[in-house]
């Protein structure tokens, strides 16, 4: 939005690009990153940390951009290479960690980020129209350095030691190529992977809408900018909420109930709530219950893969799929949404008239995404614990 109303950049039809890319290459780095964090376990914690600081160069970087092509080069490829080289290592250690109570922790963690979206809307609304973007960016990078620096450079770590001299690492069990090439041929043939994959790609091509167009939609309801950024916040506070609430669900129940309940309330939302919104209250009813209940989508991914697969390499690698998908998917939203936007505004009419098209996008989606339960006639298995190994 500020880059948008800024001399330097206004009038360019790549400003979305930088949020998207940031994004986008962050989830479709996972499947070719993890292989690497996989194979060279004893430099996981070298790449979290490489990466927190490719991540953190990246911002500052973008703050001395005087064209677009710059921001979506540094805000947002580098930026979004740079968490997922961080990410990727530090999802795998937290694997090792929690087995059965793994969907909260990661409920847990998702959540973190949740909380400070509570926030950062306005910390950065207030650095922007005060100092400009430049100066935001850099004390943006400060604080990241100040607050997470210390965790990730000396606190987190794997579970048990992989260096060959470790009395844990003759306990590490040996994957031989034929084993995993086994649970590659038994993940091919299970049908409920493709469903699961399809509701992935579907719920990720919606995810996203609702979240960019809030605030443009308040806006139209001539409500203040400082309203707007409180319907992310309430999205964000749900999100956490929702996020601990499903992760503890996952790891209780099979894990079809909280994917086809996440999708199916999220369509029911945005059809009863978002599209009929005429003031500030529906609104903030319709971004709580987006938040509570699409947020927690993505802390499914790990039990939809410990419950499709039996090794845990091949979890690790589905769940780099998954994040493919929604990454693609990611990507696809930004044409995709400048597209269904319409020119038009009539207060009177249904989603403002000009938010028609993406309101109805994203309901489909969201229904459509619960085809994964579904796959639920084809074989209902178990969820197999695992060795943290």
């Amino acid at each position: 939005s500020y880059y948008t109303s800024d001399p330097q950049f206004a009038g360019s039809s790549a400003i979305p690009t930088i949020g998207t890319m940031a994004i986008g290459v962050s989830y479709i780095g996972m499947p070719f990153v993890n292989p690497v964090a996989l194979r060279y376990v004893e430099y996981q914690r070298h790449m979290v940390v490489g990466g927190w600081a490719l991540a953190v160069f990246g911002l500052v970087a973008a703050s001395f951009a005087t064209r677009v092509w710059q921001l979506v080069l540094f805000q947002g490829v580098l930026y979004g290479a740079g968490w997922v080289i961080c990410y990727a290592p530090f999802l795998l250690m937290l694997n090792g960690w929690f087995v059965r109570k793994r969907g909260l922790a990661y409920g847990i963690l998702f959540g973190a980020s949740g909380i400070s979206g509570l926030f950062i809307p306005f910390v950065v609304e207030a650095l922007l129209r005060r100092f400009g973007f430049r100066i935001a960016l850099r004390v943006y990078a400060i604080a990241t350095v100040v607050i997470s620096g210390p965790s990730t450079v000396f606190m987190i770590k794997p579970r048990l030691s992989s260096s060959p001299s470790s009395p844990h690492a003759s306990a590490q069990p040996t994957r031989t190529t034929s084993r995993r090439g086994a649970a590659r041929t038994e993940l091919v043939g299970n049908v409920q992977l493709y469903f699961f994959a399809l509701a992935i790609f579907l719920q990720g091509l919606g995810f996203f809408i609702p979240n960019i167009f809030l605030p443009s939609f308040a806006s139209s309801l001539s409500l203040s900018h400082a309203l707007g950024s409180t319907l992310l916040a309430l999205n964000s506070l749900a999100q956490v909420c929702g996020q601990i609430g499903f992760g503890y669900v996952s790891d209780k129940a099979n894990i079809y109930i909280p994917t086809s309940a996440s999708t199916l309330l999220s369509g029911l939302a945005i059809v009863f709530l978002w599209g009929p919104a005429k003031d500030f209250w529906r609104l903030s009813a319709f971004a709580t219950l987006w938040g509570f209940f699409s947020g927690s989508y993505s802390v499914l991914y790990t039990r939809i893969c410990t419950y499709l697969a039996e090794d845990p390499d091949a979890a690790v690698t589905l769940y780099g799929i998954f994040s493919f998908e929604r990454g693609i998917a990611n990507i696809l939203e930004g044409p995709l949404s400048a597209w269904l936007l319409g020119a038009d505004e009539n207060i009177e009419r249904y989603a403002l008239q000009k938010y028609q098209g993406l309101v109805v996008f994203t309901s489909v989606m969201m229904f459509a995404s619960a085809i994964a339960g579904v796959g639920y006639v084809f074989g209902n298995v178990k969820p197999r614990w695992r060795g943290s190994s």
